[in-house]
């Protein structure tokens, strides 16, 4: 799995497309004069904040690979972390998965085994959006927020229950028996299930939910100075609420990156609070650019030039 020209030439496409649409309709000219009044010194703290994040990560990420025996060092765990970051806005995130292709060109263990650390990721990312939402309600009730906290809070206690009461590789059968795009995508061998069996232990579990909803809060922080950059008034739980709502709403409907639906949902919950469509587009547009797109460049150079074929002899 490669990171290739065309995906980087679509990427970027996508990317200015979707908000050139977003600036036409919200009033380019506002939003122009809403960018001039920026308070740029707020940059470099959420660009400290989101590498700190992905580091924290990376660290969580080397915890798991060790806990089903693969042991690779700090650095190389932060590199591949990175490089994966270039394939986040592929459906459901699934192009993270070329983390696992990186750890069997240079350690050799078989992909089976190494996905379910992905897989469990994404798990608990979706799972400490939906906790950090869900406390935020305690304080600022949302309709929208609610329901999506619902749906998601479903679907992980659903999975949570498949894995944990031995299920999911009958179900795994019976969806690669049927379908021809799980028996390729899907692993379904001994490797891959003791592994994610592994991983959802009681004690990795817990530790590996209260590592992301810690980094989540941090990444809460960044978002919080995004608004602030902007020069939007609004609280710390408002915009941390608001913010994951509309993540978790794009990660859900399984669009590569949540784009153009993370957006509408953030411009559309800080609307209907009363603020402007114009401020709404420039929060969500500079958040994202300064967070997620900032990411996914470093992921392009990092896979590029930092994991070239030459670093796996």
């Amino acid at each position: 799995m490669k990171v290739t020209k065309n995906k980087i030439i679509l990427s970027i496409f996508l990317i200015v497309l979707l908000y050139a649409i977003l600036l036409i309709y919200s009033d380019i000219e506002i939003i122009i004069k809403i960018f001039q009044k920026i308070q740029i010194f707020y940059l470099f703290p959420i660009l400290l904040i989101v590498i700190t994040s992905v580091f924290l990560r990376s660290l969580l990420q080397r915890y798991l690979l060790k806990k089903i025996g693969i042991d690779i060092s700090i650095k190389y765990s932060f590199h591949i972390f990175l490089s994966a970051l270039s394939m986040v806005i592929t459906p459901g995130g699934a192009g993270l998965l070329i983390k696992s292709d990186f750890i069997k060109r240079r350690y050799g263990h078989s992909i089976s085994k190494t996905s379910p650390v992905v897989l469990t990721e994404r798990f608990h990312d979706v799972l400490g959006d939906s906790l950090v939402i869900a406390f935020t309600i305690f304080f600022i009730f949302s309709n929208i927020s609610f329901i999506i906290t619902m749906v998601s809070t479903g679907i992980v206690v659903i999975i949570f229950s498949l894995i944990r009461s031995k299920k999911l590789p009958t179900l795994i059968n019976f969806l690669c028996n049927k379908s021809k795009f799980f028996r390729k995508t899907v692993p379904n061998d001994k490797d891959f299930h003791l592994s994610l069996n592994t991983l959802f232990s009681n004690r990795i579990f817990a530790v590996t939910s209260i590592c992301v909803v810690g980094f989540t809060l941090l990444d809460g922080v960044a978002i919080y100075l995004g608004f602030l950059a902007l020069n939007l008034e609004i609280g710390f739980i408002e915009a941390v609420q608001t913010f994951y709502t509309s993540i978790l709403s794009g990660a859900l409907s399984f669009i590569p990156g949540g784009i153009g639906l993370t957006e509408a949902s953030f411009i559309g919950i800080l609307t209907n609070k009363g603020y402007d469509i114009a401020i709404s587009t420039a929060v969500i547009i500079f958040i994202r650019l300064s967070t997620m797109w900032f990411l996914v460049a470093i992921g392009f150079v990092t896979s590029t030039f930092l994991l070239s074929e030459k670093d796996y002899l």
